[in-house]
């Protein structure tokens, strides 16, 4: 789980049994991204986890029958129930992570996760903690270093000095006077993707945004390799002519340093530096074949010298057909990945990258933590991440496995406003300088807004409903329940003010300011719920809801179910019926596009000139008869479609609009209702709201 649904689940009496007093660990795994506000936020929910637990390990509760009830005149100390649950369970918490610091040393590392520690385990907790292993003499932090349990595992092995340790290139590439980001970027994962195909390997490209993927993946997928089919040009990054251009590179190249290979070590060394060394020896498998025939480097060097123009046609070859390759198969090829996909979309995409159906992935931050694929060499980061961590983590997600020899190519990709990252110094230590920082604990609003917070985690334990209908025509009833927990409040505030200030280890005064700000709102909220007219509002109401659940049905339409159709003829058992449907559909969400537009326009002459909705309102009723109609008609598509699918995700998705639908029917139902009845109510009503 994560800190928001823990959070929203013990707000709520639903989920009370969720936490059982039997837990004995809490692990966070990738802690290092608990940091700041984040950070400080985990650190008070532990407070109230613990505080959850050890309510229910001592029975505390309201009820007569309870083992520990609450008195309202008395005051506790929750830190008591804690310290007894975390003596009696042994409990442990881990914190997992490989970037809490990256400090050179065992002994910094050490000290900044110990110090992570204390900050991320809430000080008042740390403190009954280091209380416990105390008293039992061994310390209340055990830490592990990477580098200590390499050294324990290997060292003894003779192996030992053959282990080869994970190797991270790092290319921070400058923007071109000529080319923008974006262009700079397709070519960087065309020739990753061009490359992945020739070796068997694996590439991601990182951005921190849906949109730059989105955008970035259209480009590469559907204009280059799609309706162009120019990836051959835009590997090598050449113009309509790359043979003559490559060539003179090549050319060049040999120039340079042609005439020593054969006799200096340290020129072949600047040869394989060369920016353009890849272009002449792209294909190892093309040189194997001449390295078996010759056996010994300088002879094939000097075969490769003597014949440029044979080898370098060859190697143009080579690289046509794999680009023809890639063109001919591009389904294959691509996909992105991001947090708007659905669960079982985002699976599917990490599966087809497993089995290397895909060779590469455009992502956000969504494949940074928590995956192991094989064969991921390189990765590419679309401009500066938001994070150190995040860079470290990202290029983690490479040179995992023997196939890629724990080799991690990261390409950092820069604009005209990242040009700092060029400075070696500054990129050091904004990139690969990780050290833990304080969390803002004392923060004036954090820390109301942890106290406000375990008010409602109490509320909740104590079987107060705290989650409620935003239904206008729910206002009374809601109304009610909130009377009943300002009540609460009030009934037991010493024992609630005392268990909150004793567990945050608070000042009485500091949470009882909060408590009573708190129980005011209540007041003020139960005073005005009970006040509202809800009549009035009843078409707004209906309105709302059906602008909501078209927009959500427009979505639906284009991208889970037109899309997905539009892009496979084969879900459908022939063309004719392809065609027929597919011109349904568009000329469906036309429909929907339209009542969408009718609907809000209704809305705004509800609240602004309902004189308009009186004059007009036999021509409205028929309009929303006509829309009605042909609801029912999309209706009648869809279960017809779900007839003859045989794919489970669209037949999901088209299951889901069908639902939708039959929920904006009713609601249509109502607005022809509301608008034959009671649009003379709604006037006179407008009118007297006017006068006053």
């Amino acid at each position: 789980t994560n800190f928001w649904a823990l959070n929203y689940r013990l707000i709520s009496r639903r989920y009370k049994h969720l936490l059982s007093s039997s837990i004995r660990c809490i692990v966070i795994d990738e802690a290092h991204v608990l940091k700041d506000l984040e950070g400080a936020f985990t650190s008070y929910l532990l407070c109230r986890i613990l505080l959850r637990l050890a309510m229910q390990y001592k029975g505390v509760s309201t009820d007569p029958l309870a083992s520990l009830r609450l008195d309202p005149k008395l005051e506790y100390d929750a830190l008591d129930w804690i310290r007894d649950y975390l003596k009696d369970r042994n409990f442990t918490i881990v914190l997992s992570s490989a970037t809490i610091s990256t400090a050179p040393t065992v002994n910094e590392r050490r000290k900044d996760a110990e110090d992570f520690a204390r900050n991320l385990v809430y000080p008042r907790l740390y403190e009954v903690f280091e209380g416990i292993c105390k008293g039992r003499g061994f310390s209340p932090i055990i830490y592990h270093d990477h580098d200590e349990i390499y050294q324990k595992l290997y060292s003894g092995s003779p192996a030992f000095k053959k282990l080869r340790r994970k190797i991270d290139v790092v290319v921070i590439v400058a923007p071109h006077p000529m080319r923008g980001l974006e262009t700079i970027a397709q070519a960087t994962a065309l020739c990753s993707l061009f490359w992945s195909k020739e070796f068997g390997q694996k590439f991601l490209l990182f951005a921190d945004n849906k949109e730059a993927i989105e955008r970035l993946y259209h480009f590469i997928n559907d204009i280059i390799i799609g309706e162009r089919g120019e990836i051959y040009d835009h590997v090598f990054l050449t113009d309509r002519n790359p043979g003559s251009h490559i060539s003179h590179f090549i050319r060049g190249l040999w120039k340079n340093y042609g005439n020593n290979l054969m006799s200096k070590s340290d020129i072949l060394v600047k040869a394989l530096d060369d920016p353009l060394y890849w272009l002449a020896f792209t294909y190892t498998s093309y040189f194997s074949d001449i390295m078996t025939r010759y056996g010994d480097l300088s002879k094939v060097l000097s075969f490769v010298y003597n014949n440029q123009e044979i080898h370098f046609n060859n190697l143009l070859d080579v690289a046509k057909s794999s680009c023809d390759d890639i063109f001919n198969n591009r389904t294959l090829r691509l996909d992105v990945h991001h947090a708007d996909l659905d669960r079982q979309r985002r699976q599917e995409i990490e599966e087809r990258l497993k089995k290397a159906d895909l060779l590469g992935v455009l992502c956000t931050s969504t494949l940074e933590l928590g995956i192991d694929i094989d064969h991921i060499t390189t990765i590419i980061q679309y401009r500066p991440p938001i994070a150190a961590e995040s860079f470290i983590q990202r290029l983690g997600r490479a040179g995992r496995k023997p196939a890629t020899m724990y080799i991690a190519v990261g390409f950092l990709l820069l604009s005209n406003f990242d040009t700092l990252y060029l400075n070696e110094s500054y990129s050091d230590e904004v990139l690969f300088s990780v050290r833990p920082r304080p969390l803002p604990l004392e923060n004036h609003r954090v820390r109301a807004n942890a106290i406000i917070y375990t008010i409602v985690d109490l509320l909740a334990y104590l079987d107060h409903r705290t989650h409620y209908s935003s239904r206008l025509r729910d206002a009374v009833r809601t109304g009610e329940k909130i009377r009943d927990i300002y009540q609460a409040l009030v009934a037991y505030e010493k024992p609630l003010v005392s268990i909150i200030a004793s567990s945050l280890g608070l000042p009485l005064n500091v949470v009882k300011r909060e408590y009573i700000a708190f129980k005011d709102y209540l007041e003020v909220l139960y005073n005005n719920l009970k006040n509202i007219n809800t009549a009035p509002m009843s078409i707004k109401n209906i309105l709302y809801d059906a602008i909501e659940r078209l927009q959500v049905l427009k979505n639906d339409l284009a991208y889970r179910i037109l899309r997905p159709i539009g892009s496979n003829p084969n879900y459908l058992k022939d063309s004719e019926t392809y065609q027929r449907v597919v011109s349904q559909m568009f000329q469906a969400e036309s429909t929907v596009s339209s009542l969408y537009n009718e609907l809000y326009k209704l809305d705004l002459y509800c609240e602004a000139y309902p004189e308009y909705l009186i004059k007009n309102r036999d021509n409205i009723y028929k309009g929303m008869g006509d829309y009605l109609q042909k609801l029912r008609g999309l209706l009648d598509l869809l279960d017809n479609l779900r007839q003859i699918i045989n794919d489970a995700v669209l037949y999901s998705n088209i299951n889901k609009a069908v639902g939708i639908l039959r929920e904006i029917e009713r609601d249509l139902e109502d607005i022809m209702h509301f608008v034959h009845t009671g649009i003379d109510f709604l006037f006179t009503l407008s009118l007297k709201r006017i006068l006053r």
